[in-house]
């Protein structure tokens, strides 16, 4: 991790999910942290520069656009032939995030279509091109918990509260997106760090493609009115930087996978959400092959801290009287991708 002084490491934590919606942001955080706007915009600005940011923008819901997202696996027996595969699968811009995880299905990719069509035409395409077959389709039943924030601090001020109940993808009501909105996601998915007012350039950037079609023109008001419905409704998981987690200390991450019966699934995706390490909690299909149903995404800086954190959420279904098990821990060994997702392009 890069040198950062205690404020740099207070600010970071908090602009991954509490950064301000205002016309002037870095003012709002400036007065949080007792020091100028242009301070902290400089310091944000560092930390990019240093690649601990991955990006500043938005983080959209798929299933709220119109989108199916899902994870997948393939089983590529043969490991000279991995990095080919994971090329090809990675070559889809349907396909934002693509890791290696020791196993019989040792590619593990998230795939994000507008359609299921959309999808059974990549999985015919991936296994006619590569000559591997065996795919696991894993679409969320339903979604526990998605909050990719990593405290880099001792206070729990930037630790997020888990939510305080499930969704199911399959019942989220898709949103109609007029031109307006379909622009605003496509500027707002973008990367704005470096912009000391980003909703003011947002605002211009939209005029530039829209304001002839609109026959007005619109301010950062309307981005920031939009934006804070999306928020509340959940079409925007948030507005933030996105980390690269290795630089920033947190070098190692699993995905452990569960066995769970599905008559008590709620209750334990429940208890799983609320350990502040695990940033994805879903619950998922079985296969007979596959029969697992509970995920849950594990970020430490070590595989001891990755297991020490199973072990918890094991302690705390035993103390509610359930008793389960992790079934394996597969960690994210290489990272072949890892983008945001655009939508509306």
């Amino acid at each position: 991790m890069a040198d950062l002084d205690q404020l740099d490491k207070e600010i970071i934590s908090i602009i991954q999910a509490q950064f301000p919606l205002e016309a002037n942001p870095y003012d709002v955080l400036g007065e949080r942290f007792a020091i100028s706007g242009d301070e902290l915009f400089s310091r944000v600005q560092k930390m990019y520069d240093a690649k601990l940011i991955r990006r500043l923008g938005a983080v959209f819901d798929s299933y709220h656009l119109g989108y199916r997202s899902a994870l997948c696996a393939i089983s590529v027996p043969d490991e000279e032939k991995v990095q080919e595969v994971a090329d090809f699968i990675s070559a889809y811009p349907q396909v934002t995030h693509n890791y290696y995880r020791p196993n019989k299905y040792n590619i593990w990719f998230t795939l994000t279509c507008a359609s299921e069509l959309e999808r059974k035409v990549i999985f015919e395409e991936i296994a006619k091109k590569t000559g591997y077959s065996d795919i696991l389709y894993l679409p969320a039943i339903r979604l526990y918990k998605i909050q990719v924030n990593f405290n880099l601090t001792d206070s729990k001020e930037a630790d997020l509260k888990a939510p305080d109940s499930y969704r199911e993808p399959g019942k989220i009501v898709v949103e109609e997106f007029d031109e307006l909105s379909k622009e605003l996601v496509r500027q707002l998915q973008g990367n704005l760090i470096g912009q000391r007012q980003p909703f003011s350039f947002v605002a211009q950037e939209v005029n530039k493609k829209l304001a002839d079609e609109l026959g007005y023109e619109i301010n950062e008001t309307v981005v920031l009115q939009r934006m804070r419905n999306w928020k509340f409704n959940h079409t925007m998981r948030r507005f933030g930087a996105l980390l690269r987690h290795q630089k920033v200390g947190f070098s190692h991450n699993g995905m452990v996978v569960w066995n769970v019966p599905d008559e008590i699934a709620i209750t334990v995706g429940t208890i799983m959400a609320l350990q502040p390490e695990v940033s994805h909690c879903y619950e998922r299909v079985r296969y007979k092959q596959w029969p697992y149903n509970m995920y849950t995404m594990v970020h430490g800086s070590s595989e001891e801290e990755v297991e020490a954190v199973a072990q918890r959420i094991v302690e705390d279904c035993r103390a509610q009287g359930i008793d389960i098990v992790p079934e394996m821990i597969l960690y994210s060994i290489k990272e072949f991708k890892k983008v945001s997702m655009k939508y509306f392009l």
